[in-house]
């Protein structure tokens, strides 16, 4: 993972919060980079997001997400035909208890605003 840049509109290592850490943790995983690597590994669903992007889901107790989107490379990447392009991980997260029990999972608003599930285990 790219060591990155903090803040709202970051990326990167940089950009997990201590929060999102802090959550993850108190889930059972090490930290918040456990958490997507545990998600990205194990989804039990995936749904294609009206913004293109992909939501992997793993539905165990808690829902846990992670939001993938294409990175096509660099204009010369595509000329030149260097096959550099990738989904990366934009963020990942939990859903609260709440939520859950209530229904109203992230990957329920996914689905009801358009979304497309693409696979399902």
């Amino acid at each position: 993972m790219q060591e990155g840049v903090p803040g709202p509109d970051g990326f990167g290592a940089a950009h997990i919060s201590p929060d999102k850490h802090r959550r993850a943790r108190a889930l059972g995983y090490a930290d918040g980079f456990d958490l997507i690597e545990d998600v990205a590994k194990n989804h039990d669903v995936v749904v294609e997001q009206i913004n293109g992007r992909l939501m992997l889901v793993k539905r165990e107790g808690q829902n846990r997400y992670v939001i993938a989107e294409y990175q096509p490379g660099g204009i010369w990447d595509r000329i030149l035909g260097i096959k550099d392009q990738y989904y990366g991980v934009t963020t990942g997260f939990p859903d609260g208890y709440g939520q859950s029990v209530r229904g109203k999972t992230s990957l329920n608003r996914a689905l009801n605003s358009g979304g497309t599930k693409l696979w399902e285990k």
